[in-house]
């Protein structure tokens, strides 16, 4: 195995009426410098330490095993991954899905495991349970998509938007909160099927 690098953007989700279901890449991202290694170590900035890990307990390995796992294979060739980390933590900029993400790219790559697209998304929503921020970060652009834990649909119709930046925590908190005692997954399931609707009205290309 060479060196290679790995490049996923930021993320921002709950667009407009698109809770969970509508996201758009940014352009601030997170870098994986990849070469082979004895063990296993993430090389990370000093400013994300306390809040990631440098060995297997970090989320892009146990990301990067599940995709493996679910290829059918049982190890992953030892790495040394330094990251260069452009996208605030916890900041609503879809930081823990650069992390999913780069995980399933990292074993697509080390085990040449030819992952589509659409594979790699579908693996990312079994994860995420959401697809809102993970598509924008492996297709980029603005996704409209609906996850319903078995089948995955999704619009990609526009290119990406450059400087785009805000919280969505509280926003997703306060929401759930409010809604919780009155069905919330028929509630998103709604909303994330009126999105679709929508993105695919404005798209030449239907998936």
């Amino acid at each position: 195995m060479s060196r290679f690098q790995i490049r996923v953007p930021a993320t921002s989700a709950n667009l407009g009426p698109g809770f969970d279901s509508v996201g758009i890449a940014l352009s601030k991202y997170v870098t994986f410098d990849c070469q082979p290694a004895d063990e296993w170590f993430f090389s990370v900035p000093e400013k994300d330490q306390p809040y990631i890990p440098s060995g297997k307990s970090n989320l892009i390995y146990k990301t990067a095993l599940f995709t493996a796992e679910a290829m059918g294979h049982e190890e992953l060739p030892a790495t040394h991954v330094e990251l260069t980390n452009d996208v605030p933590i916890a900041r609503g900029l879809g930081s823990s899905s650069t992390a999913v993400v780069g995980g399933i790219e990292l074993a697509d790559h080390l085990l040449d495991l030819g992952l589509s697209r659409y594979e790699k998304f579908k693996i990312a929503c079994e994860i995420e349970g959401h697809p809102d921020n993970v598509g924008p970060a492996i297709f980029g652009g603005i996704m409209v998509s609906n996850y319903d834990g078995e089948h995955l649909d999704y619009v990609h119709f526009t290119e990406g938007m450059d400087d785009l930046t805000w919280s969505s925590p509280s926003y997703r908190t306060t929401i759930w909160k409010q809604k919780k005692h009155v069905g919330c997954y028929l509630w998103r399931w709604t909303i994330n099927r009126r999105s679709t609707i929508v993105g695919a009205l404005m798209s030449s290309s239907r998936h």
